[in-house]
């Protein structure tokens, strides 16, 4: 039998959990290896569809299901600086470049498995490294 005290431990920790996972990002995702060497991030389409692409204008839409580049602002909420990236639909995801790894991989010494945060807010992507 669980006393009161484990009851409010249990809860306290699931509603901490819930919060942890549902903190204002739609796309939290660990660096790849690929993502790292390579001139661009690979952005897996199940969460960018149902996370991103409904906060985007429909002509946003539009673009990337023709398979056609989309130019979008990238703000990296840490440092402040934005950079005009492009954005395009491949295969079941979507690709993240123009200068990724020297804007993003080198300039904040991205890792292998750390954790970033991609969010869609005020018609640009929203980009962060967890800490």
């Amino acid at each position: 039998i669980l006393e009161n005290y484990d009851l409010l431990n249990i809860r306290e920790s699931y509603q901490n959990n819930s919060k942890s996972q549902n903190d204002g990002w739609d796309i939290r995702m660990k660096l790849k290896r690929t993502d790292i060497r390579k001139r661009y991030l690979y952005i897996s389409g199940q969460p960018f569809n149902q996370n991103i692409l409904p906060k985007m204008p429909s002509t946003h839409g539009e673009v990337l299901n023709s398979f056609l580049i989309l130019r979008i602002i990238v703000l990296d909420i840490d440092t402040r600086d934005s950079f005009v990236m492009q954005l395009k639909k491949y295969r079941h995801g979507y690709i993240l470049s123009d200068h990724w790894f020297e804007r993003f991989v080198r300039r904040r010494d991205l890792k292998v498995n750390e954790e970033i945060g991609l969010r869609w807010r005020d018609l640009r992507m929203h980009f962060t490294k967890f800490r």
